[in-house]
């Protein structure tokens, strides 16, 4: 029974082709090997040595040294460092301030009904608290990595013995 059972494992491995794949990854070297993964179809956005172009797009090919984004070829060894966006933040501020919007638009034709829209800037607080919510998060929209002893880009290649 083993051995057929082997035998068929073998005989499946052979009709099926495996395809190579290279990934593109970042290392975060320190007490915890930390890793970030790219693979092709992946979006990417770089920067590379003397030139303050970021290049950011598809990652379409990778070879041994060097990658292809939107039909520019980079080599790995001239990134000087790569930017990740954060869509959470960008989301968490984006409605902070369509909240703070709302919220005033309300307010303003609240107290345009009632005939007080003297006292509008009074009651402010809450548009303007989401609003320096929104401004707070603009940071933590991006983070860029470079690219020194401690964080290496390399390319590794999946691909079966």
């Amino acid at each position: 029974m083993r051995k057929t059972i082997i035998i068929l494992l073998l005989l499946l491995g052979t009709f099926n082709q495996i395809e190579a794949q290279k990934i593109l990854v970042l290392d975060k070297i320190g007490f915890k090997l930390k890793r970030m993964k790219y693979y092709e179809g992946d979006f990417i956005a770089i920067r590379v040595l003397n030139d303050r172009v970021i290049y950011k797009g598809e990652l379409n090919a990778i070879s041994d040294t060097s990658f292809l984004i939107n039909s520019n070829y980079v080599e790995i060894d001239s990134v000087e460092s790569i930017i990740k966006y954060r869509k959470g933040a960008k989301a968490f501020s984006f409605t902070a301030f369509s909240v703070a919007a709302i919220t005033t638009l309300v307010l303003v034709v609240d107290q345009s009904i009632k005939g007080n829209i003297e006292s509008v800037p009074n009651k402010l607080t809450v548009p303007l608290v989401f609003t320096g919510m929104g401004l707070a998060a603009i940071p933590f929209w991006k983070r860029t990595y470079r690219l020194n002893k401690n964080m290496v880009l390399k390319m590794i290649d999946l691909s079966p013995l």
